[in-house]
């Protein structure tokens, strides 16, 4: 009878290791998805310099090391793990990671904007073309 308990109990602690990781590797998938989706809308409306570009990139990493060099381990634990502190401690920890996650792949996505014409750009060179075909289409019409 024990050993089926602790079969039973063995099975319930690995399906919820299993649905943790899981959840973990969608989570994170959608997280990059984000950020690539939002390095890609500042790419194309918001062109940034590259410098710029490189002080984001530094300063990416902090809230990634802030949760991992800030998360309290046995210091706090208690048996229940449901201690004010505690609950705070793994919310911080998530919020963070998430952050030190999307940051990082949202500035390295980027491109400095003079390597690539933001739709901004592109409209306006497009309308300096159109103008200039005309003023020239006028001035061939009268020369003749």
């Amino acid at each position: 009878m024990t050993a089926t308990l602790d079969t039973t109990r063995d099975d319930n602690r690995y399906s919820l290791v299993r649905k943790s990781y899981w959840v973990g590797f969608l989570g994170s998938t959608i997280i990059v998805a984000c950020s690539l989706l939002a390095a890609f809308i500042i790419n194309r409306f918001f062109p940034l310099s590259e410098l710029t570009i490189r002080l984001l990139q530094a300063f990416s990493v902090v809230p990634g090391s802030a949760a991992l060099f800030g998360v309290r381990g046995w210091d706090i634990q208690t048996w229940g793990g449901k201690t004010p502190a505690e609950v705070l401690n793994q919310q911080l920890f998530k919020y963070l990671s998430a952050i030190g996650l999307f940051l990082p792949v949202l500035t390295f996505s980027l491109m400095p904007s003079n390597t690539k014409d933001s739709a901004i750009d592109v409209n306006l060179k497009e309308k300096i073309k159109a103008e200039l075909l005309i003023e020239f289409q006028t001035e061939s019409i009268l020369a003749k």
